[in-house]
């Protein structure tokens, strides 16, 4: 059982002396081509082991895969997704507005018209396609050897908007896990929600795009990991108004005051290709470039980390040296 897990930076039989992280995500549809490549650094690391890693939309996509298939897995996803961007007449999962604009104006995908029926057909169906292709099954998610924190939302009254006063935040782990709860998780309003258990499931982003900050677990020994966007100020996604970016910063800020944890953050820079990142079609140059960027950052976090984690490092914390915001 335990050579199906590839991921996890767990290797049979290995006699070395892990550092036991944890590692929390943030959203933003195609963007999670950065988070995959710092999980792909992570997971190539002897000393370095995730033992529990979460967050919303695309950052549920990339736990999913990562905890069941490690990088190979999040590889072959963000190739599927790229190769799926690269052709116009492949639906492309992570643009909601405009291919509900193609569905309505071409009858695409079976005659379906952009109804919020799009479980098994369209952007969800093509997700769900990639994800069971990599993960296989429940099973294999309930299975896994790391911890996982998904979240979506649904509506406290159900006929009222997905407005932050409406909305309950729902956390799902291992033990319920599902590629259905994955798949809602990024189920923006413009693709329709998910029904699980009688209830209608959205995109847990609307819950402020934070990375499961609250169901993660604390330890003093144990570091925290954010990776996130830099968009420092309050900034609201041009896709729809409830998606803040900015959000998380404050949220860091506040995780390193409370103390719970040491509190690392790896950050993408406001790329370039901003709008083509978030809006248009996920080409395999710009899934390419986010993946480097992240495997880039995490190599400089990794660096920091180990230095902190020296015997002279600790004892300066120890005796109140001032912590490190490592901005």
């Amino acid at each position: 059982m335990r050579e199906m897990f590839h991921g996890a930076g767990i290797q049979a039989g290995a006699l070395i002396t892990k550092q036991k992280i944890r590692v929390a995500l943030q959203g933003g549809g195609t963007l999670g081509a950065y988070a995959a490549g710092v999980l792909n650094v992570l997971d190539q690391q002897d000393d370095i082991e995730i033992d529990q890693i979460g967050g919303p939309s695309a950052a549920a996509v990339n736990s999913g895969v990562y905890a069941v298939a490690g990088r190979q897995g999040l590889d072959k996803f963000w190739n599927r997704i790229g190769q799926a961007g690269s052709a116009a007449h492949v639906i492309n999962m992570l643009d909601p507005l405009q291919i509900t604009k193609m569905v309505n104006e071409s009858y695409l995908m079976n005659g379906w018209r952009a109804s919020g029926a799009f479980e098994d057909v369209g952007p969800q169906g093509f997700l769900t396609q990639a994800l069971t292709e990599v993960i296989g099954s429940h099973h294999n998610l309930r299975n896994a050897p790391i911890d996982m924190r998904i979240t979506t939302v649904t509506k406290k009254n159900p006929r009222g908007d997905l407005s932050p006063d409406n909305i309950e935040e729902h956390v799902h782990t291992n033990e319920d896990l599902t590629i259905k709860k994955i798949v809602a998780s990024g189920a923006l309003k413009e693709l329709g929600p998910v029904r699980i258990d009688g209830r209608m499931h959205w995109d847990g982003a609307y819950s402020g795009n934070n990375p499961a900050f609250d169901s993660f677990d604390h330890h003093d020994d144990i570091p925290l990991l954010v990776v996130t966007v830099d968009r420092p100020e309050i900034v609201r996604s041009t896709r729809d108004p409830n998606l803040v970016y900015g959000r998380v910063h404050k949220d860091i800020h506040d995780l390193r005051k409370q103390g719970r944890s040491p509190v690392y953050k790896v950050a993408l820079e406001q790329p370039d290709t901003w709008d083509e990142s978030i809006r248009t079609n996920p080409l395999p140059s710009i899934i390419d470039d986010l993946r480097e960027q992240g495997r880039r950052d995490a190599m400089e976090f990794l660096h920091q980390l180990r230095h902190d984690l020296t015997p002279d490092s600790k004892r300066r914390v120890a005796v109140g040296a001032e912590y490190d915001s490592r901005v």
